[in-house]
């Protein structure tokens, strides 16, 4: 009784850890801290902005990123949605950014979690009309 105890405690931190992470990510963003997405992205990422879907390397999302950002500077970032795929390997947030030239985006984040650390696998922004 005491294993299946210590077990479940585990999945539920493991769990909240994981979505923590993910809205670690969206805090990042509306700071536009480069430093701590760094450290959240995984080395080989998908990184999609209008359609325009590319598998890079993570120097070359940050950068994209940055640029958009540059262009776009958040005024907020608004969770919406979070949840997990294929068990609790693998979650999934999406949030809402509003620019400070009025723009509105949404941010799809997935990540997986690999030697106990989740890292984004893809980000993927559309614009919101």
């Amino acid at each position: 009784m005491m294993r299946i105890l210590i077990i479940l405690v585990f999945l539920i931190g493991n769990h909240f850890t994981n979505a923590q992470n993910l809205n670690g990510v969206f805090d990042a963003i509306r700071k536009v801290d480069l430093i701590a997405l760094n450290g959240l992205f995984d080395n080989k990422m998908e990184y999609c902005y209008d359609n325009q879907i590319e598998f890079v390397d993570k120097s070359i999302a940050l950068k994209a990123l940055k640029a958009f950002l540059e262009r776009n500077p958040p005024k907020s970032v608004t969770p919406m949605h979070k949840g997990n795929a294929k068990g609790d390997d693998s979650n999934f947030a999406i949030a809402i950014m509003e620019s400070s030239n009025g723009k509105k985006f949404r941010f799809y984040i997935y990540a997986e979690s690999l030697n106990s650390k989740t890292l984004v696998q893809e980000l993927r922004i559309d614009k919101v009309n």
